[in-house]
């Protein structure tokens, strides 16, 4: 969870030149995985802007770039442990926040 927070506070929350929150939860969602939800009320992103991070993050390590490297990383272990079913997706609107959620198997 962590590349996931400090690209909420960096991207986010530091942009906006105001106080901002960044909210953490997680569900068991079912007998089989459970997802983490991480949300903050910073700058967001422009439809282009998240597409274009959306296709990087799952381009399985491809882009050689340092751009959004942390969440690259987490979303290619969590596939590579756990199979395809599994990873990040991420919602953002422009001047309203980013979400993102992880979806991980349940395993006592």
């Amino acid at each position: 969870l962590q590349p996931i927070i400090e690209n909420a506070v960096i991207h986010g929350i530091e942009p906006k030149k105001q106080p901002g929150k960044v909210s953490i939860i997680s569900k068991i969602v079912s007998e089989k995985y459970i997802a983490f939800k991480i949300e903050d009320n910073g700058v967001g992103m422009n439809p282009e802007k998240l597409q274009s991070l959306k296709d990087k993050i799952n381009s399985s390590g491809e882009d050689d770039s340092n751009i959004n490297i942390g969440i690259q990383i987490v979303q290619d272990r969590i596939k590579y442990y756990f199979g395809s079913q599994y990873g990040i997706d991420i919602k953002s609107s422009p001047n309203e926040g980013t979400t993102v959620y992880i979806k991980i198997p349940l395993v006592f």
